[in-house]
């Protein structure tokens, strides 16, 4: 018995040691963290910012796309890399910086443990976490944030509140600045305003009108997707899978942002990419915008940036040759437009 709780010990000493250094390496990105009770268990939330001399009355919260995902990578050189394009330390005296990450993934990740496409997945099995699985979901999303949103607000006098979400958390963006009253700007990027789904049919669209794929190979192709789409909504809450995301995740991300956004009455920018092949429909959400005559919804395409908002080049084939990360660049543009809105 003495032997057993000696092993619980040391094995809750490494933890815990584990724990304080990750810690400390978010510090060192400008992230401390806090927890907070939610839902019958804990959630915790990073967020940076302020000086010695002033404490900032605005606050981004900022939300991550797709994939369970870690905030930061340990490289194999012991190098540092930040999933997220923008600092808290960058405009610190002016914002808050919140970030959450993703439900069941550990903040500070080696990439040794990461797969290919920088996912974090059981290590013993290499499936996806059964506790992001589960909680993978747009309306789990958005109760969480709004209770991290809530306890910011609650030990904070804030302005401000600007929601900046990009791709699923463009989606997750919308959804949240419509049931929150705490929100006062919303920056929407680099997600179609029609739902996931729809990319999936549209690729297939696109591809055979540039004759990549013929019609009948297209429409075929088309059918199938319908045919498992209907699929998944004969189960729209399950979470059994192991592989990829679940029902839930797809339907709930698949209920399209068009409607959110034209119900908003608090200023919006949508931002995208033209060369992001993702992105369809910014330009029907324009339309309906101006028909309704919603002022406060604003529009920024970025020629020629991608999904991630980087710059590309191409050559006369149309094939890509470099990209440059300019998003420090595009922030800034958002916070002016903020300032200004």
């Amino acid at each position: 018995m003495g032997k057993l709780l000696l092993g619980i010990c040391l094995l809750l000493s490494v933890i815990t040691d584990a724990t304080a250094q990750d810690d400390l390496l978010l510090q060192r990105f400008g992230y401390f963290s806090y927890t907070i009770p939610f839902e019958g268990d804990s959630l915790t939330y990073y967020m940076g910012g302020g000086t010695r001399d002033r404490d900032p009355e605005k606050l981004v919260l900022f939300l991550q796309g797709s994939m369970p995902k870690p905030l930061l990578v340990v490289e194999n050189d012991g190098s540092v890399v930040a999933n997220i394009p923008i600092s808290p330390m960058d405009y610190a005296a002016e914002y808050y910086f919140c970030v959450v990450p993703k439900p069941g993934i550990p903040p500070v990740v080696k990439r040794e443990e990461l797969d290919e496409l920088g996912m974090y997945l059981d290590q013993g099995t290499g499936e996806m976490i059964a506790a992001y699985q589960e909680r993978n979901y747009l309306d789990y999303y958005v109760r969480s944030r709004e209770a991290v949103l809530q306890d910011i607000t609650r030990k904070i006098r804030l302005e401000q509140v600007v929601i900046v979400g990009g791709s699923e958390g463009a989606r997750l963006g919308a959804k949240l600045a419509l049931v929150s009253d705490l929100v006062t700007h919303l920056v929407y990027f680099s997600s179609d305003p029609f739902g996931r789904y729809l990319e999936k049919i549209l690729d297939v669209k696109f591809r055979s009108l540039k004759g990549e794929t013929s019609e009948e190979a297209a429409r075929e192709k088309i059918e199938a997707v319908m045919e498992e789409w209907k699929t998944m909504n004969q189960e729209p809450e399950s979470t059994s899978e192991k592989g990829g995301d679940t029902n839930r995740a797809w339907v709930s991300f698949s209920e399209p942002a068009f409607y959110d956004l034209l119900a908003l009455e608090i200023p919006v920018l949508v931002a995208y990419g033209t060369a992001d092949k993702k992105v369809f429909n910014m330009e029907l959400l324009q339309l309906e915008a101006i028909r309704q005559r919603k002022s406060n919804l604003h529009f920024r395409a970025y020629f020629n940036h991608d999904h991630y908002l980087r710059k590309c080049k191409f050559d006369e084939n149309a094939q890509l040759t470099d990209v440059e990360f300019v998003f420090d660049t595009i922030y800034a543009e958002w916070l002016a437009w903020v300032n200004s809105h």
